[in-house]
């Protein structure tokens, strides 16, 4: 028996969180550089060979300028703004995404392409690639800061991300699954392929997101065979107490009701067991609008309260908005977005999307990301199920930030292993098509979108280890549908030809698990995160006093905070989890004059550095 096969025996429960919209360079790029502060100055013996930055790489402008690689430590502004923003929110404004940008940025042309590029992947020469993420970046209508597509974060701006990637795995090599935004990459997550349409006349393979929200009156979504239905036609052996082999919780909505037809059913049943939330801060007691019954929070499940148990797995979505959930009959005001996704903070519509980071929608912060990997690893490391998980950490797309390694080939998904079927649509995946981006036309999911950062974390893992692929081909998503079946005794199972066994690497047979390791690493604390890390309010007539909120958190350490500005006030709210300080911060501009008023709150706690949190208002009354 194998040093795999016994750790498969050990892992009964595989966890993954998705976050949006990053690359590898932006996220991890930096991870190891001289000038980081302990223990960030080297990398460790298993981390020696990961493939960052060098502080030398750089894209063209369109006046033929060099925009190199840099880190921002500096507030940053969009145009139709006088707002500043923390650094840890660039780039403040959304990158190109779709198809289409996501060409120009990979393939280099100071244009648009309006065909698709990939027919031929990779071209001969591939020197020149990955050097048109600042011409499409010139092109979004805000776009003012050129130097944030160029942007990375340091350790110090990431320190929970650090953390892990110090403490557990890191992989350098794992790109999102095709060249374009959320939906269809994630849906290769639940079913190693996109979404598929039926219409009266034909089917066809989704790529943008803008098709899987068209109007469902046109057409008909297939139901792709997927891991959850996987995990429920062979069940693992143990189930939750429900009897729930698999769950997804998500915090404002699920993008996976959005994009798996098996998903969506059962959201939409009277006997869900499968499909919750994260905790109870986005909707509390009301069930959220997606579903038709709720069940027990991932908060529940991993503290074993309220009836909950842990399913063997668990597909976690970060909060996507500000204004989903009070917009849908959630709670109402609710917490910053947590899923690191660049750009503004409200969510995206079909009435409102191109909607423009200002006070009201302000741009996303990564402090939040970082808030919700601590209360993620820490609760699972202080649960009785620590001992037998493997927690994966990925993101979906690098949403149009820049990173220097060119997506290599892909195995086009081809044929359809149909489960439960006797009268499959088609045998083999359809090919692409977009009436909206024509310039996915016939894409034939040959390529792999750009590379995205990825932690494998568990106790079974040395400390600063590298997940290297197995196989000829390099991690994607369908790395987490190949990884599950595996360890749920799935090894002769596969979706269709990219999860299969030789094509999708899996991360349990990698040579980063030894039941002999004892990896005792314990839960994050010490360093004060804050989301947002600064703050911005807008004052008039009709809004003298205006509240938002603030997170702050140091692991399993009590915070206390403290501001003098007669202008400022404080007061605590309730959270659901333990060693969380939620804040809400009040100003008040009666009796005030028109102008910028300046201030800071300060959060401690013992034996730490306390974090001071900038405070701007500008009063226009």
């Amino acid at each position: 028996m194998s040093k795999s096969d016994k750790a498969t025996n050990q892992i009964e429960h595989v966890i993954v969180v998705m976050l949006e919209n990053r690359s590898y360079d932006n996220i991890l790029g930096w991870l190891y550089n001289s000038g980081n502060s302990a223990p960030y100055q080297t990398p460790p013996p298993g981390q020696q060979s990961l493939n960052g930055l060098t502080g030398n790489e750089y894209n063209l402008d369109d006046d033929g300028n060099k925009v190199l690689i840099q880190n921002q430590t500096n507030s940053t502004q969009v145009s139709t703004s006088s707002f500043s923003y923390s650094a840890t929110t660039i780039p403040a404004v959304d990158p190109g995404e779709v198809f289409k940008e996501m060409a120009q940025q990979i393939n280099s042309t100071t244009t648009i392409p309006s065909t698709n590029p990939y027919t031929k992947w990779p071209p001969d020469d591939t020197t020149g690639l990955m050097q048109g993420f600042v011409y499409n970046y010139q092109l979004q209508s805000e776009s003012i800061n050129t130097q944030d597509i160029m942007n990375f974060f340091t350790p110090e701006q990431l320190p929970v991300t650090a953390f892990l990637a110090n403490n557990f795995a890191v992989c350098d090599s794992w790109f999102a699954s095709l060249p374009t935004q959320t939906f269809s990459n994630r849906a290769f997550g639940h079913c190693a392929g996109p979404g598929v349409i039926q219409t009266s006349l034909d089917s066809f393979g989704l790529v943008d997101d803008a098709q899987y929200i068209l109007d469902p009156k046109i057409y008909t979504f297939v139901e792709m065979p997927s891991i959850f239905q996987a995990l429920d036609v062979n069940p693992p052996s143990k189930p939750n107490s429900d009897g729930a082999n698999w769950k997804i919780y998500f915090h404002d909505y699920s993008i996976s009701i959005m994009t798996t037809e098996y998903v969506k059913n059962i959201a939409a049943s009277k006997t869900n067991i499968n499909i919750g939330t994260y905790d109870n801060t986005d909707w509390g007691s009301t069930t959220p609008n997606q579903l038709s019954s709720t069940t027990t929070s991932f908060f529940d499940d991993i503290n074993n309260i309220n009836g909950g148990s842990l399913s063997p797995y668990s597909f976690i979505e970060p909060r996507y908005s500000n204004t989903y959930c009070k917009d849908h009959g959630g709670n109402d005001p609710s917490l910053p977005p947590n899923s690191n996704h660049p750009g503004g903070s409200a969510y995206f519509s079909v009435a409102n999307p191109f909607s423009k980071v200002d006070n009201d929608n302000p741009p996303i912060d990564v402090q939040s990301g970082e808030l919700f990997l601590m209360d993620l690893y820490n609760n699972l490391r202080n649960s009785s199920y620590w001992d037998k998980s493997l927690l994966i950490i990925t993101y979906d797309e690098l949403g149009g930030i820049y990173d220097h390694v060119p997506p290599p080939a892909a195995v086009n998904p081809g044929i359809i292993n149909w489960i439960n079927n006797s009268s499959p649509p088609f045998s083999s995946l359809p090919g692409a098509k977009d009436i909206i981006d024509k310039t996915a036309d016939g894409f034939g999911y040959n390529a792999y979108g750009g590379r995205v950062p990825a932690l494998v974390v568990s106790p079974f893992i040395e400390a600063g280890s590298q997940l290297i692929s197995t196989t000829n081909y390099p991690y994607d998503h369908s790395s987490i549908v190949r990884t599950v079946l595996d360890v749920f005794g799935q090894t002769n199972t596969s979706l269709n030809d990219r999860d299969a066994a030789g094509t999708a690497p899996s991360i349990i047979n990698s040579s980063i698990f030894n039941i002999n390791n004892n990896n005792n690493t314990e839960m994050f604390s010490g360093t004060i995160v804050a989301s947002p890390s600064s703050l911005t309010f807008a004052t008039d007539l009709l809004h003298e006093t205006v509240t938002k909120l603030l997170q702050t958190s140091a692991g399993n350490i009590t915070l206390s905070y403290n501001s003098s500005e007669p202008w400022l006030s404080v007061t605590t709210t309730n959270d659901s989890s333990d060693n969380n300080l939620i804040l809400n911060v009040t100003v008040n501009a009666s009796g005030l004059s028109n102008n910028t008023y300046e201030a800071s709150l300060t959060v401690s706690g013992e034996g730490l550095s306390s974090l001071v949190i900038p405070v701007t208002m500008i009063v226009d009354l």
